[in-house]
């Protein structure tokens, strides 16, 4: 969780990013309030914020910072319903078809949903889903 003013001590030319991007696009009397979004250790997502006028001040850096976990849980947990919809979907194809179901490999992206899944240390998913011999 950063506030580019308070980063930068006030003096916003410090910055390269408000220098060469920021104040050209409108946002020179403003500011900047970047955050990440976590589940656990992982990372799922980020937010920059930007403000034309301004600055952020703290309690809003702390409203960000409460929700940001509900965010990284949601982000995770929408990846993951995704995945295994594709799943589902690559399973009935594999299935209906002449060709051997595990000859084919899961799709990317329930593989990688899966994997982070698997390794999220709060186990608020689930556990391993079983699908044509690959587990998720």
């Amino acid at each position: 969780m950063g506030i580019l003013s308070q980063a930068t001590r006030g003096d916003l030319g410090r910055s390269a990013r408000f220098v060469k991007v920021l104040a050209p696009h409108g946002y020179a009397e403003g500011d900047e309030l970047r955050a990440v979004f976590l589940d656990g250790e992982s990372v799922w997502g980020c937010v920059a914020l930007h403000r034309r006028r301004g600055r952020f001040q703290d309690h809003e850096a702390n409203l960000v910072a409460d929700v940001g976990g509900y965010i990284g849980q949601g982000i995770r947990r929408a990846i993951l319903a995704t995945a295994l919809a594709a799943a589902g979907s690559w399973w009935h194809n594999c299935s209906s078809s002449t060709t051997h179901r595990d000859s084919r490999p899961a799709p990317m992206s329930a593989r990688t949903a899966g994997s982070r899944t698997v390794s999220s240390t709060d186990g608020a998913v689930g556990s391993f889903v079983r699908v044509s011999g690959w587990s998720l």
